[in-house]
């Protein structure tokens, strides 16, 4: 029997019910536990606001298919933030300091190999390959890579190495390694000769202190810089899923719910309002999910910004806008300012900023728009727009990227079969 696969975003197993876009009649689903993979725990927020931007930044570029940003001006836009803290802050030290923050987003259990091995695999819609470390695996300083599970011929029979190799660059660190083929299994689907990479060599951001093995890319295989098929249309191949299609229903931690979701093969009718949905086509011509903005309001006013649109990205925290479509959203909530660096609003905001897409109109809460308070002494009467400067001169000025702080407040899916986007309100 066929299945569809929902992956919970909580910390315990639940059964659920999927649909597929199509409306077809729901049959039982399989669930696994996923975790929320960062916090913005940290002593300097304007630094932690800065990492986000830039990692959000370079991902922009890459789905936009424009050369990131060096090392160099990465870290200048860090110093800058260092600079002005150390108008306040005398001890304030930058040599140790990341130009990025770590990946983000939510992770969960996969199996791998034979016999099985659990593996925990961020999963990303803003990347299309899947990796794991490698029994070999070394870190860039020539150390190991940290206290992951790896994979290799040593722990499992079925494991085929190739001489393909790749590298993959994240923005937030590398990775490099060779092809191979093994038993990849989600929930107990498998897929008995998945090809994949698994690296022999991480940089410091993969192979330090997260919670991951590795990453599993929810893009199209078209986006795959490995050259592999997705491991989602992989699982369509096998007949475990009739529909290539991922459904993201993003938590808010602050509500302290534990409901967020991810399900494989269709849609879950419990998470959304099927009378207020919109499904666009797909405009990113490199297996990114990208949709026209039709509108951008605050409190309820248009702001007149036309022609722009948007990548949707869940390994990314923040919404990353062109300087001068940050400047009128801005200037239309109360007691907004610009530092020189970010735009800080108050935490208590009650301004509404929303989009409109398909003939739909999203809002974000404010709550999300607050992301994190400016003062590392708890004061929280300021904090950082969760809506922030990501433009760069060759952007054109009409690209922007979704992250979390939208995601969080819609339904998302996306169908790999007909290239479509789908976002709904949710329940």
């Amino acid at each position: 029997m066929r299945m569809f696969l929902a992956i919970s975003l909580i910390l315990s197993t639940l059964c659920s019910f999927a649909k597929p876009i199509t409306r077809a009649d729901a049959v039982s689903s399989l669930s696994v536990p996923l975790v929320q993979s960062h916090s913005l725990e940290g002593k300097y927020p304007s630094i932690i606001h800065q990492q986000h931007i830039n990692r959000g930044l370079q991902r922009r570029l890459f789905t936009q298919g424009q050369p990131l940003l060096s090392n160099t001006d990465l870290l200048n836009r860090i110093s800058r933030r260092v600079s002005s803290l150390l108008l306040h802050h005398a001890k304030v030290h930058s040599s140790h300091l990341e130009t990025q923050a770590e990946d983000v987003g939510y992770y969960g259990p996969m199996e791998m190999g034979t016999p099985s091995r659990t593996f925990q695999l961020l999963m990303d819609s803003g990347s299309a390959d899947l990796w794991v470390g490698a029994e070999d695996c070394q870190c860039d300083d020539g150390t190991s890579c940290g206290k992951h599970n790896f994979l290799g011929s040593t722990v499992s029979s079925s494991f085929h190495r190739t001489q393909e190799i790749w590298v993959l660059s994240y923005g937030t660190g590398d990775v490099s390694g060779y092809l191979a083929y093994d038993k990849v299994s989600i929930s107990g689907l498998a897929v008995a000769q998945h090809k994949f990479g698994v690296a022999q060599n991480e940089s410091r951001d993969f192979s330090g202190d997260v919670p991951f093995d590795g990453i599993l890319g929810l893009a199209q295989s078209k986006a795959s810089r490995q050259h592999t098929i997705s491991f989602l249309e992989s699982l369509k191949n096998a007949g475990h899923i009739d529909h290539a299609i991922a459904s993201y229903h993003i938590p808010r931690q602050r509500d302290g719910k534990n409901d967020g979701e991810l399900t494989l093969g269709g849609m879950n009718p419990k998470k959304y309002d099927p009378s207020y949905m919109i499904t666009v086509s797909n405009i990113n011509d490199r297996g990114f999910w990208e949709v026209p903005i039709d509108d951008i309001q605050v409190n309820g006013k248009s702001l007149g910004l036309t022609g722009r649109s948007a990548v949707l990205d869940t390994g990314s925290t923040l919404c990353l806008v062109p300087s001068a479509d940050t400047t009128s959203i801005h200037r239309s909530i109360s007691d907004s300012r610009f530092d020189g660096n970010a735009w800080i609003i108050p935490c208590k905001m009650t301004t509404s900023i929303a989009l409109t897409i398909g003939g739909k109109t999203f809002p974000i809460n404010p709550l999300d728009v607050a992301w994190i308070p400016v003062s590392d002494e708890r004061d929280e009467s300021e904090c950082y727009s969760g809506v922030s400067e990501g433009g760069v001169p060759t952007d054109g000025h009409t690209a922007w990227l979704l992250g979390d702080v939208f995601l969080k407040n819609v339904y998302f899916s996306t169908n790999h079969d007909t290239n479509e986007v789908t976002l709904a309100r949710l329940l």
